[in-house]
C-alpha cells in the first residue's frame, strides 16, 4: 500500500532492478485497450501508403460483435490499415495474416486470438473512401460554421 496515495501499488522490478513504482497506472493503456500483436516485417516501409484508416473491426470472440478501435500492444499507437492487408504502427508494417488480437471486455478472458485470414479480409475495407466536395454558400450568421463543426463532431464519433 502507498501511504501517500492511499491505495496498492504493484513496483515492477526487472532483473532486480525498480523499473515502475506504479505498474498499473504506468502501463494503464495496455489494461484497458483493444490490442494487437503481430511480428514487424518491416519496421521501416518503403512505401508506406498515404491513405491509411484506423483498424476498427469486431473482436475475433466466438459470439462477439462489438467493433473495437486496435491498438498496438508494444508501441500502444492506434493500428492502421493501409488498404493493402498490411498494418501499421510506430513499429512498422505487418501484414494481416500474422496478428492475433485481444478485445478489453472483462468476459474475454482467452488471451490473444486470431481470426481466419478470409474472414479478417471480408472484414477490411477494400479501397479507401470516395473523397466527396461540399459547398456550402450562404449569408453571415445563418450557422454555416456551426453546421461544419457539428458534422466534423458527429464524423469523429463514427470513427
Amino acid at each position: 500500500m502507498d501511504k501517500s496515495s492511499g491505495y496498492p501499488v504493484i513496483h515492477h522490478y526487472v532483473n532486480g532492478k525498480l523499473d515502475s513504482n506504479d505498474y498499473y497506472n504506468a502501463n494503464k493503456i495496455l489494461f484497458t485497450s483493444n490490442l494487437v500483436k503481430f511480428d514487424v516485417s518491416n519496421p521501416k516501409p518503403k512505401e508506406d501508403p498515404s491513405e491509411k484508416t484506423r483498424l476498427l473491426i469486431p473482436c475475433p470472440q466466438a459470439n462477439c460483435s462489438t467493433y473495437c478501435n486496435w491498438r498496438c500492444f508494444k508501441c500502444q499507437q492506434d493500428i492502421e490499415y493501409g488498404y493493402n492487408r498490411y498494418l501499421y504502427c510506430g513499429c512498422g508494417e505487418s501484414s494481416i495474416a500474422h496478428c492475433k488480437f485481444k478485445c478489453s471486455d472483462p468476459r474475454h478472458n482467452e488471451g490473444y486470438i486470431s481470426f481466419e485470414l478470409n474472414t479478417l479480409i471480408d472484414l477490411l475495407p477494400p479501397a479507401p473512401p470516395e473523397e466527396i466536395n461540399i459547398l456550402l454558400l450562404g449569408e453571415t450568421g445563418v450557422g454555416k460554421s456551426t453546421f461544419i463543426m457539428l458534422l466534423l463532431i458527429i464524423l469523429n464519433l463514427i470513427h
